[in-house]
This record gives structure tokens, sequence and C-alpha cells, in this order.
């Protein structure tokens, strides 16, 4: 079993004992792979493990951000790119991501003041918009 402690900074496996720096970049890694395929809870486990190992990594919080917008959910989606960009302001990915999920946002909540109205309110043209979105190089 892994046991990793932010404490020291270190992650311990069988009597081996590596930094946890080392294994961040790993666990965001694998969360990309996961989010390419589609496996959306397993690429949120693998960056939230890494949230873990690497709270400053900036990348975590993106690739949380886009697994979020991905799923719809353009509230998570707002509030990782936030983190995000708390510690890296200018990338440019993050920014245009942030910029597309309050589009989402927005629209979604113009869909929930027109429900009538059956045009895309509901932000789906936002999500598939983030879909075709390139797929970032960390």
């Amino acid at each position: 079993a892994v046991v990793s402690t932010q404490s020291t900074g270190k992650v311990k496996e069988g009597g081996h004992e590596w930094a946890a720096a080392t294994w961040a970049p790993l666990y965001v890694n694998l969360g990309q792979i996961y989010r390419i395929a589609k496996q959306y809870d397993q690429a949120i486990r693998c960056f939230k493990h890494a949230q873990f190992l690497s709270s400053d990594n900036s990348t975590v919080y993106t690739g949380l951000a886009f697994v979020y917008a991905l799923q719809g959910e353009p509230m998570l989606a707002v509030e990782y790119c936030h983190k995000a960009l708390d510690k890296e302001r200018q990338d440019p990915f993050t920014i245009q991501l942030l910029e597309m999920s309050l589009s989402a946002l927005a629209l979604a909540s113009v869909g929930d003041e027109a429900k009538s109205d059956k045009s895309d309110e509901d932000g789906t043209s936002a999500v598939a918009s983030l879909r075709q979105f390139s797929t970032p190089i960390y």
C-alpha cells in the first residue's frame, strides 16, 4: 500500500521512500489518460491524489476543471480554474477553459429562466465545444 504524507513530503511504499513531488506528475499524467479515455471518475481520483501530493501544482487544478467541464459541471470547472489561476495567473489554456465554463454557466442559467424556449439555453453547446477543445500538453 502506498502511504503519503504532506508533512514530510514523502511517499512510502514497501520500505522505499520517494519525494511526493516525483509522484504528483505521474498521477496528473494518469488523470489525463483517464480523461482522454472518458473515464472521468477515475481521472478525478488521480487529479485529487496529485492535489494531495502537490497542492501548489496549477496543472492539477486545471485538469480537475477540464474534467468537471466535460462532465457538464461548469460551476466546479470555474472553481478549479480559479484555483489554477491562483497558482499560475497567465496560463492561456486555463484562461480559455474558464471563459468557456463561464459561458456554459451563463447559458445554463438563461436556460433555467426560459425553460419554455428549447433552443440551447441549457449550455449543452458550450459543453460540446469543451469536448472538442484541444487536449492540453502538460
